[in-house]
Formats: structure tokens, C-alpha cells, sequence
């Protein structure tokens, strides 16, 4: 898998503790937005992770020296439609557990949540999720979008 270097990556780890072989931990950027079209969400996301301390004052460690944290180069969407962008979320969440990664997902909008937490509950039968946001996101809206925010728990109850 392509990864981050350090100028670009989460944090801006350098290689010895970014590297997508050691590291334990993958930071997976999805730029996509609920309309279909890119969003810029997860490299501000990145870019503000640099101001982090590595420290955690509640472990008393820099974990990402003890696990490496690879930030996986962006999905690319170019043309893809709705549908087909969800399949590909789907599968790079995928592929990412099935080589033991633990995921860290970034992104601008709900429509992700649904695919990357499909992906969780095939690959972890007995998963359980759980949901904080101001509204349900229970929405039946099949009709229109069935991947709006509105929804994206109605789709995550579907594959639990």
C-alpha cells in the first residue's frame, strides 16, 4: 500500500515510525462527500495533526513509537459513482483489516461511516457500535440517497 511521507502524513512521523510493513496502526483518509465529489476534510485533518504533542499524558508514552502509525495515501475517487465509491471504501477498509491494521478513518462527511463499518462487522462478526451524534441517523431515504448523514446508522443496522 501507498503511504504519506513524512511532509504529508499523520503527525509528520518520519519513516521509522510510518511505515505501512511495521506499523500496527493505519490512518486511512477517505475524501469523500456526501454529494459524490472530493473533499478536502481529511488533509486539513492531517495537516492540524502535525500540531499535536506525540506524548500522551494519559499513557505516559508516545504510542505511535511503540505501534508506528502509516497513513495510507487517499482513496481517489475521480468518476466513480456513489455506489461504486461505497464498494471501494468498502474494500480498502477491507483489505486493511485482513492485513491486521488497526484503522483510524478520516474524512469530511457520514456517507463514509456506513461502508468502513460494513467492512468492521464482516471482518469482526460480533462487532458492536456505538453512535454519538445530536440525531439517530435512522432516516429512511432509500428512494432518494441511501447513503445521506440522515441514514448512515439505518445502513450500519443492516450489516450488525
Amino acid at each position: 500500500m501507498k503511504t504519506l511521507t513524512e511532509k504529508s502524513n499523520f503527525m509528520g512521523l518520519e519513516k521509522l515510525y510510518s511505515t505501512f510493513e511495521t506499523a500496527r496502526v493505519a490512518v486511512l483518509p477517505i475524501p469523500l462527500s456526501e454529494n459524490g465529489k472530493e473533499s478536502d476534510a481529511p488533509e486539513a485533518i492531517l495537516k492540524a495533526s502535525r500540531h499535536l504533542p506525540p506524548f500522551d499524558e494519559e499513557t505516559k508514552r508516545e504510542l505511535h513509537k511503540d505501534l508506528g502509525i502509516a497513513t495510507i495515501a487517499p482513496l481517489i475517487f475521480e468518476k466513480k459513482s456513489l455506489q461504486s465509491s461505497i464498494e471501494y471504501i468498502y474494500t480498502a477498509t477491507y483489505e486493511l483489516l485482513q492485513k491486521q491494521k488497526f484503522l483510524a478513518i478520516i474524512g469530511g462527511s457520514h456517507i463514509i461511516a456506513s461502508a468502513a463499518i460494513a467492512a468492521h462487522a464482516k471482518y469482526y462478526p460480533r462487532l458492536s457500535v456505538l453512535h454519538f451524534s445530536a440525531r439517530s441517523d435512522l432516516q429512511k431515504t432509500e428512494k432518494i440517497n441511501p447513503y445521506t448523514q440522515n441514514s448512515t446508522m439505518r445502513r450500519v443496522l443492516e450489516y450488525l
